[in-house]
């Protein structure tokens, strides 16, 4: 702008770069808008290296089922970058039209160019640079015979979907790498077992052992039948082989030591087993061991 001068009024060559300053202006936001996207949703600080750059990659998670060659069916974990489920908005100005009318205002004279340090005798005085101050007019329309009063520009941009650079290219091929599928185990019920001691010293010793069952959502199991099982040397005599859990999920049972070792000590293991149906229907069969510690 000129010194003292009308704020409307520009040097010409301002004028021209206005429009073309303020599309660099674009697409450079338009470029920083990406990359907030792009680290935005697709990273995530890494607390086991929190110097990582930008982290690691966001990832999502999700459960469903597959059908395997026996017919049974089998939940699947599928984890998979969240950046790989969006579409990337890389988008920016593939060309613009700029139309506005000039108004000359008038020619100016600017300071004498200077030279370089050479000898210049042989060369002529240098000639001060013309410069034309200007401002924005609206376009003379055809037919009209006077013109507008009223200063404007027309712009047309149309926008593109860019090529994305060779870093985003090399990040979704990673991406694709990156896919997790497991198949996951579907949740159980559990057995628990709950002696009074584990430590039984002679013959005729004896403990009483709870049992509990419950399924997946720790609700009881009523009504299901537990099988006990020890070892060959048939150091206890059990209650019974089967017990039936109750209405809170539990069936306790007695463990009487019948054949004790005649010195030292001994390990003796009872296994509790139990045939449930998992959340998908299918039976199971759920353990839990209990081991005691039998003294002479």
């Amino acid at each position: 702008m000129a010194d003292g001068q009308d704020p409307t009024i520009l040097e010409l060559g301002e004028l021209f770069a206005m429009p073309l300053n303020a599309l660099i202006d674009a697409d450079a936001r338009a470029a920083s808008c990406f990359a907030d996207f792009v680290q935005t949703h697709g990273f995530e600080p890494d607390p086991d290296n929190p110097n990582n750059g930008l982290g690691r990659l966001k990832m999502v998670a999700f459960t469903y089922e597959q059908q395997l060659p026996d017919g049974r069916v089998e939940p699947v974990r599928l984890k998979i970058p969240l950046l790989s489920l969006l579409t990337l908005p890389a988008l920016g100005i593939q060309d613009a039209t700029v139309k506005f009318g000039v108004n000359i205002i008038k020619p100016v004279q600017s300071a004498v160019a200077k030279t370089q340090n050479l000898s210049t005798s042989a060369l002529p005085a240098p000639q001060p640079i013309p410069r034309m101050l200007a401002r924005v007019a609206a376009p003379q329309p055809t037919g009209q015979e006077r013109p507008s009063t009223r200063a404007h520009m027309e712009v047309t941009v149309n926008i593109k979907q860019l090529d994305f650079p060779d870093g985003i290219l090399q990040l979704l091929n990673r991406m694709a790498n990156s896919t997790i599928v497991r198949p996951t185990q579907p949740n159980m019920p559990t057995l628990t077992l709950n002696p009074e001691t584990t430590n039984l010293i002679g013959k005729g010793s004896f403990t009483i052992v709870k049992a509990t069952l419950l399924d997946t959502s720790q609700n009881p199991i009523p009504g299901q039948k537990l099988n006990l099982m020890q070892g060959p040397d048939n150091v206890f005599s059990l209650q019974s082989t089967e017990i039936i859990t109750d209405r809170n999920g539990e069936a306790s049972f007695s463990v009487v030591v019948v054949n004790a070792p005649p010195t030292g000590t001994t390990s003796e293991t009872i296994v509790v087993v139990a045939l449930v149906a998992d959340q998908l229907g299918h039976l199971s069969e759920i353990r839990a061991n209990l081991t005691f510690t039998v003294q002479a």
